[in-house]
């Protein structure tokens, strides 16, 4: 099966059940900016030897923490960041492989992700945390959560990419064959499938330099890092169904969903769920309604973290 086909098969999955955390750099059309906010500075945690990049703006033991999904880092939160960092504490995480951060030769796993979220917090001295999550960021946070219980007060999901199983099984197990073919190890192959992977997730009104800058970050991301991770994010050893109790807010691009909705599953491992689905907005709701995201998410955060 070429990789075109394949793709074809799968998109389903990519825009529901995997939408792997597309992302993008900002560029300054795009930009929110607010003089009160405070600049952010660049940091680094140590993390098992190497280095995990991430902005701060502001002080204080509570933050809202914004982590980035698949192939992304944390400079395309840059419009939220800067204006949610106005009488608060704000971090940006590049999960460890992406962005600024090291990428060692080794597996991704979602737990390896997930602590090199606990390495920032450590490092900034942070104790409590909204976590704001795009795409693959929601498996990032509620791995997180779980394995750091009561450091996370609230999260803001942004069309977040999940796997229901057993329900997604067959599709998982297709999409990891697809992902294991020899073409995709190959530098031409790679390029055709991020390239099919990113076009379901665009919309009209998506803009052009954004376009650009989504694929840019997703080519420009380490092959070893982004296969290795989404392998694993499809690893069934990676979910549970197990609840984690704390408020969240989620917003899914109906443009997506393909008539589903992810409600049923959220709500079945976040008890305290808000959900919406919103109109005119690809999976990149972050450039597609940054003004309406930036004011969910700052209401969010008021109303967990006063």
């Amino acid at each position: 099966m070429k990789p075109c086909s394949a793709l074809s098969s799968f998109r389903l999955l990519f825009r529901l059940a995997v939408p792997l955390m597309i992302c993008a750099l900002l560029g300054t059309a795009f930009f929110i900016s607010e003089a009160s906010a405070a600049p952010a500075q660049d940091r680094y945690a140590p993390f098992l030897g190497q280095r995990v990049h991430y902005t701060n703006q502001g002080t204080g033991p509570d933050a809202v923490v914004f982590i980035h999904g698949w192939s992304c880092d944390a400079s395309f939160w840059q419009a939220q960041a800067q204006a949610v960092a106005t009488g608060r504490r704000v971090l940006a995480v590049d999960l460890i492989g992406f962005g600024k951060s090291d990428a060692p030769q080794r597996e991704y796993t979602q737990d390896l992700l997930a602590e090199s979220v606990a390495a920032v917090l450590n490092d900034a001295g942070v104790r409590r945390a909204v976590l704001v999550g795009h795409s693959m960021g929601l498996a990032v946070s509620k791995r997180f959560m779980e394995r750091h219980p009561g450091r996370a007060v609230g999260l803001f999901i942004v069309d977040g990419a999940y796997v229901d199983l057993p329900k997604d099984q067959m599709q998982v197990e297709g999409f990891k064959v697809l992902l294991n073919n020899p073409l995709a190890q190959t530098p031409d192959g790679w390029r055709e499938f991020v390239r099919g992977f990113v076009a379901p997730m665009l919309v009209d009104s998506t803009p052009p330099a954004a376009r650009e800058k989504v694929l840019a970050s997703m080519l420009g991301t380490p092959r070893h890092v982004a296969l290795s991770s989404m392998l694993n994010f499809l690893d069934p050893e990676s979910w549970n169904n197990s609840p984690v109790n704390v408020p969240v807010k989620a917003v899914y691009a109906t443009s997506q969903l393909e008539g589903q909705t992810p409600r049923p599953y959220l709500a079945k491992v976040f008890p305290q769920l808000s959900y919406e689905q919103w109109d005119n907005t690809g999976h990149f709701i972050m450039f597609d309604q940054s003004g309406r995201l930036t004011s969910a998410i700052k209401a969010f955060v008021h109303r967990v973290m006063p």
